[in-house]
């Protein structure tokens, strides 16, 4: 039978340190993937959210949400804002040189 012993102080040390070495590692790991788990359910949460408001607001306010609502639906928009914001949104993308 193996027995701690019988195993020479260099092998033993050599196995704490790797102990201790990878004992954070992984502690340090496991909390990184926890948060950034949570953080991406959050703000997945929130685009839903908003485009859930954003469509529920166009299609109230829209007098044709034919073609328009198709390119929604379907995910295709970049971005989507009432007839008000458009143009103060151009403005912003235009001088952000997007």
């Amino acid at each position: 039978m193996f027995s701690l012993k019988n195993v020479k102080m260099k092998p033993k040390l050599i196995s704490l340190f790797l102990i201790a070495g990878i004992v954070p590692i992984v502690i340090v790991g496991f909390f990184s993937s926890f948060k950034a788990q949570k953080s991406l359910i959050h703000d997945a949460h929130n685009q839903l959210t908003s485009v859930r408001e954003i469509k529920k607001q166009d299609k109230a306010t829209s007098v044709v949400w034919g073609m328009p609502g198709a390119v929604a639906e379907a995910g295709d928009a970049d971005e989507i804002h009432p007839e008000e914001k458009i143009a103060p949104r151009i403005m912003q993308l235009v001088k952000k040189g997007r």
